[in-house]
């Protein structure tokens, strides 16, 4: 039981870095930028997609919502589809002066 709960546990810490690491080895594949988005309508509406892996238990509780354009459009330019990180809605990294 110990060791299942580590190995999801590290599964979902790997998973959520890897979504917002640039050059990440993961984004070669599709399903993994298909779930990258779903995660990151998770930073735009807190009250949804709360898995990380595995967005099962959010469609059955309700919870799940599909990615907009802007989503998407953050996603594809590499963004950290966070509202705080300075991202565009046209998916462009807004230059942010530094103090």
């Amino acid at each position: 039981m110990t060791a299942t709960a580590a190995i999801s546990f590290y599964g979902h810490v790997y998973f959520d870095k890897a979504y917002h690491v640039e050059g990440s080895l993961l984004q070669r594949f599709g399903w993994f930028r298909c779930m990258q988005q779903l995660h990151f309508v998770h930073h735009l509406h807190a009250n949804s997609n709360f898995a990380v892996i595995d967005f099962y238990w959010d469609r059955l509780l309700g919870t799940y919502r599909r990615p907009d354009r802007i989503t998407q459009a953050v996603s594809r330019a590499g963004g950290s589809g966070r509202p705080d990180s300075g991202d565009t809605p046209d998916g462009r990294a807004e230059d942010v002066p530094s103090a």
